[in-house]
């Protein structure tokens, strides 16, 4: 039997095509990928979810950032919101997506830059998103001491980065996480890269999920977050609060297999 024995035949149908269109979209990222990607998104809109507060036009801005439920309200512990004698009772409880989805909340889309704004700047402070480290506490330690032995007490700018006096840390209010371990600019990029490929993916079946376009004005400012970011992960090394090859993890035994393997079929 010849392979094309049972051929299709030219499609021409609307609805066909546009099935087929919406598969090809979804197969532009890997299965496993897909899960990464969703897994990050959870975690994106869980912080958007606990966002608090007023912004200048004095929008509430979990109401910016999310789909709420007007017909449940949930109660707001937001300070700016107790002094500007505004209801403590929040706009709306987040509503949650579908199926592989479920667990994430819908976004409200497409989103404002103000809204990526303060989300990347959440991400780069959370101390709770990096991977817990199979290294002691006290190696940790060990590594900072050297780095803090070699440089002295102050930084590249010549900010006192570490107090003398009992070992507290300096609090710096642009940037509270400046001597705790956050997550590497690769893991800040990744968000982004999850972020975007939601924003886009359409599945309103499956997910409950509708897709815009990325905006620019969006990719902008998270772009120059991160580029900023990468810069503070860099101080953080040079003082020896994030180790060297953070976010430079190396090859697993499988990635050696695959490396080798490819790499002997090129000789032969």
């Amino acid at each position: 039997m010849h392979r094309n024995e049972n051929r299709l035949g030219p499609q021409r149908n609307v609805e066909a095509l546009d099935a087929i269109a919406e598969g090809q979209e979804q197969r532009t990222v890997l299965e496993d990928t897909r899960g990464i990607y969703i897994s990050k998104c959870r975690v994106m809109t869980r912080i958007l979810n606990e966002l608090e507060g007023i912004d200048v036009e004095g929008n509430d801005v979990r109401v910016l950032a999310l789909e709420l439920d007007a017909d449940k309200t949930v109660r707001c512990s937001c300070p700016s919101a107790i002094a500007s004698s505004a209801s403590t009772l929040r706009c709306g409880r987040a509503i949650e997506h579908i199926g592989t989805a479920r667990g994430g909340f819908r976004l409200n889309l497409p989103m404002r830059p103000d809204t990526a704004r303060r989300l990347f700047a959440a991400i780069s402070v959370d101390t709770t998103l990096p991977k817990k480290r199979r290294r002691a506490d006290n190696a940790v330690e060990a590594e900072r001491a050297r780095g803090e032995e070699k440089r002295g007490d102050e930084d590249d700018e010549g900010n006192v980065a570490l107090d003398n006096v009992g070992g507290n840390l300096n609090v710096d209010g642009n940037d509270p996480a400046r001597n705790l371990q956050t997550v590497c600019a690769q893991t800040c990029r990744n968000y982004k890269s999850a972020l975007k490929w939601w924003h886009m993916h359409h599945d309103p079946v499956n997910k409950g999920k509708v897709g815009f376009d990325w905006p620019a004005a969006v990719d902008d400012q998270i772009n120059q977050q991160i580029k900023a970011y990468k810069r503070d992960i860099g101080m953080k090394k040079r003082r020896g609060v994030m180790r060297q090859k953070e976010g430079k993890s190396t090859f697993n035994l499988a990635g050696y297999i695959a490396l080798t393997s490819k790499t002997c079929y090129c000789y032969k």
